[in-house]
């Protein structure tokens, strides 16, 4: 039989092997902490571990030993509620204090199972059928028990210490029929154990309810006095019923385990898939096994990271990550078995880690879908919004209505996703990609390469459209999607754009109009009579733009709405004055 054993924590659990014994903690960054301490389980009973009774008393003071020695481990969170701050209070001073956590238990311990009944008892007038009294007090003693673990499951910090203790026994049961230790494996175990610790309270009460049926009883001193004397005795009886419910199979064990999964049903609760991920870290490691982890299971360890750092695309981010890391499929991320070397697992992780303090999902994976295509996106350019897909389709159907349109424009490129849209659903157009700065024009250079675009292509380094008017060219169309956001509201975009994204793609200056009045100048310069120009829009600014378009002989301006019935786009076609 495989001796292990194991011990639930608030955010992990301590797992005792025939290794070592492995302490794994699941972090805040959402890691599991792996910590080993020597001490093992062994096979080879020796001295005392070989004596009836006698061996249920050493077991049990090196149960209370290891439970006062991992005191601070159990990291409670701050609660609003008083309860929950009385229950902080209590357990950083046990930590801190373990002479008083000792002392404090023994005391609280005696009062209430000893002296509490025995005082009930003694109040209750004519109540002296020793019978019935045992009964009582068994009743009563195990009545305070599960108050306890009833009330303790309301308290959230609590509740992840059943929900522990029942992915423990999950994993151990998973362990002990030789199963493959998998999450799905393990969700499939019985999350109740034939030597589970917590029935050992439960039997002791049950032995003293047998005994005390037939030892006459004295005044209220020596009652409580034989209770303590003999209690060492009824600790090695219980010890002695679960060591025979764990070894045996017999219609009386499997009576006793009945009880026992009662018992359970209380002290354990179904864990959650991160939680069961802990427990086969802790068993694997404290066994001995190599500790490695699925692409399945290092995708929800990702998802979980992502969801309490408060990314609300926390699935879809993660599998994107490890799809990217690892270069498996969607479907494998959900089912795959495989393990994933440590290389790669610190490498996925890592992401994560960036992913969670937001940087944003297209620059960490390299790529970023638009309008029905992929296209690679870097730091230093602008990530393509679906929003701007309306800016496409406008264009798309303008050039389509006239096809004397064949030259156009793509004015503050970017990764050049709309010229590149737009070239790839018209066969005809050729596109000019105008940037000022170095990196976008290298990933507009890399993306017209990827979509094979590069005979009806060029890309030029100017100030806007200063290097059309300098050679005196003309153009079609000009399309732009420029920097349009107030130079005051930079500071308060969502993180991840703020902090990530090129603010030379963002500041459209004091009023978010500035390339807006520069572009129209301009264009009148280069615009063929009845050319067309299309931007990308603020919601808030369609007419102060449309006002800035009819003052540079712009006419039949049109603004179109997004999906979210948002000023998106606009339109108008410029008019030289020989035309008016």
């Amino acid at each position: 039989m495989k001796q292990i054993g194991g011990q639930a924590l608030i955010d992990g659990i301590i797992m005792t092997g025939k290794k070592c014994t492995a302490i794994c903690r699941r972090k805040s960054s959402g890691r599991i902490n792996v910590e080993i301490r020597s001490k093992c389980t062994t096979e080879n009973k020796e001295g005392i571990d070989k004596v009836f009774l006698l061996r249920g008393v050493n077991n049990f003071i090196n149960i209370i030993k290891d439970i006062i020695s991992n005191l601070s481990f159990y990291e409670v969170q701050e609660e609003k509620n008083e309860q929950s701050k009385m229950v902080v209070v209590f357990m950083k001073m046990f930590s801190k204090n373990k002479l008083i956590t000792t002392l404090i238990g023994i005391l609280f311990f005696i009062f209430i199972f000893f002296l509490i009944p025995e005082g009930i008892v003694k109040i209750i007038p004519n109540f002296n059928n020793k019978v019935l009294i045992s009964l009582f007090k068994g009743v009563f003693r195990l009545g305070v028990i599960f108050l306890y673990v009833i009330s303790i499951s309301k308290n959230k910090d609590f509740s992840k210490i059943l929900r522990y203790h029942g992915a423990e026994h999950k994993v151990i049961n998973c362990y002990e029929l030789n199963n493959k230790l998998t999450i799905e494996n393990v969700k499939n175990a019985s999350r109740f154990h034939r030597r589970c610790g917590s029935n050992f309270s439960v039997y002791i009460v049950v032995c003293y309810l047998i005994l005390f049926m037939i030892i006459p009883r004295y005044s209220i001193g020596i009652n409580i006095l034989i209770e303590l004397l003999v209690f060492p005795i009824m600790i090695g009886f219980a010890y002695e019923i679960v060591e025979y419910i764990g070894r045996s199979n017999s219609a009386f064990s499997s009576m006793l385990f009945s009880l026992s999964k009662f018992i359970q049903n209380f002290t354990t609760k179904e864990p959650e898939d991160d939680e069961i991920e802990v427990s086969i870290v802790a068993l694997k490691t404290s066994e001995g096994i190599k500790v490695k982890n699925t692409i399945k299971e290092l995708f929800l360890m990702g998802r979980g990271i992502l969801r309490d750092g408060g990314i609300e695309s926390y699935a879809l981010d993660s599998r994107l990550i490890l799809e990217c890391c690892l270069g498996v499929t969607p479907t494998q991320v959900f089912t795959s078995e495989a393990e994933v070397s440590k290389e790669d697992e610190k490498k996925y992780l890592d992401f994560i880690d960036e992913r969670k303090k937001g940087k944003p999902i297209a620059y960490m994976i390299g790529k970023k879908e638009f309008y029905g295509n992929e296209f690679i996106v870097k730091e230093g350019v602008l990530i393509p919004r679906p929003d701007t897909e309306v800016l496409v389709e406008k264009v798309l159907k303008i050039l389509k209505n006239n096809k004397q349109y064949t030259s156009i424009c793509d004015l503050c490129s970017g990764s050049g996703a709309v010229g590149i849209s737009i070239q790839k659903n018209n066969e005809n157009i050729n596109c000019t990609y105008v940037d000022n700065y170095e990196t976008p024009l290298k990933i507009t250079e890399e993306n017209i390469c990827m979509h094979d675009l590069k005979d009806r292509s060029y890309i030029v380094k100017s100030d806007l459209l200063e290097f059309f008017i300098k050679n005196g060219l003309e153009l079609d169309g000009i399309v732009s999607n420029p920097p349009y956001i107030p130079s005051g509201e930079i500071g308060s975009l969502m993180k991840d754009v703020k902090d990530y994204e090129p603010h030379e793609a963002l500041d459209g200056g004091k009023d978010g109009l500035d390339y807006y009045r520069k572009i129209c100048e301009q264009a009148r310069k280069v615009l063929v009579d009845n050319g067309f120009i299309a931007f990308e829009i603020p919601y808030n600014k369609a007419f102060d733009i449309m006002y800035i378009m009819a003052n540079n002989n712009f006419v039949n301006i049109d603004i179109y709405k997004d999906i979210n019935e948002n000023d998106r786009v606009i339109v108008g076609y410029y008019r030289s004055k020989d035309n008016k």
